[in-house]
């Protein structure tokens, strides 16, 4: 049995007209990707801090 995932986008409540990507969008990005984009999103936050 497989487990059903919407397709629709899912409302960002902090923000107007702001939407996250679906659970069914999240359910197919590989693994590795999921760790890269990790990866980067702390490398971006890490560099703002250092050069503010």
């Amino acid at each position: 049995m497989t487990v059903q995932t919407s397709k629709n986008p899912q409302v960002d409540i902090a923000e107007d007209n702001a939407f996250f990507p679906s659970e069914y969008s999240l359910a197919n990005i590989p693994v590795p990707s999921l760790i890269l984009m990790a990866w980067t999103i702390q490398n971006r936050i890490a560099v703002s801090i250092k050069f503010w």
